[in-house]
C-alpha cells in the first residue's frame, strides 16, 4: 500500500450494498481489513483515514465486526451496544451497534452517515479491532 510492500487483501462479496443503495467501496475494504490483518501499522491507518471518509464503507465495518461477534458469542453484549455500559469498546461504535441493535441495518447506516468523519474513524477503528481479532482466531483455529 504505501509503495514498497503490498498487503493480500480479503474478498468482500462485490454485491453488497447498503440498504438504502449507497455502495460499499469493497475494494478498500478488503485492502483495509487486508493490511490490518497482516499487522502493518502504516498501511492500516493511511485506509482508516479512506473508510472514515466514505460513510457506507465505515458503517459496513461496522456491521461486519457486530456479525463477527454475534456468531462467536451468540449475541452482542450491553459493553457494545449500549452509551451507559462503559467497557473497552469505543463509544462512537457502542453508538452505531446500539442504533442497529435497535433499528436495524437502515438505521444504523444512516447514523453512521450523520457522524463527522472523526466519529466515524473512531468507530471504524474499533470495529477494526474486534473484526480482526476474530479473524485472527478463525485463522489459527
Amino acid at each position: 500500500m504505501n509503495g514498497d510492500h503490498e498487503h493480500g487483501g480479503f474478498v468482500i462479496p462485490l454485491d453488497y450494498v447498503d440498504p438504502a443503495g449507497r455502495a460499499v467501496d469493497h475494494q478498500l475494504l478488503g485492502d483495509f481489513v487486508g493490511a490490518a490483518v497482516a499487522g502493518c501499522p502504516s498501511c492500516r491507518d493511511a485506509l482508516l483515514t479512506f473508510v472514515a471518509e466514505d460513510p457506507p464503507t465505515a458503517a459496513r465495518l461496522v456491521e461486519l465486526a457486530c456479525i463477527a461477534t454475534r456468531e462467536a458469542l451468540g449475541g452482542l453484549p450491553a459493553t457494545m451496544t449500549e452509551e451507559a455500559a462503559g467497557g473497552p469498546v469505543g463509544l462512537e461504535f457502542r453508538r452505531l451497534a446500539g442504533v442497529g441493535v435497535a433499528g436495524g441495518n437502515d438505521a444504523m447506516f444512516d447514523a453512521c452517515g450523520r457522524l463527522d468523519s472523526e466519529q466515524r474513524r473512531a468507530a471504524a477503528d474499533t470495529a477494526a479491532g474486534i473484526l480482526i481479532a476474530q479473524l485472527r482466531s478463525d485463522l489459527t483455529r
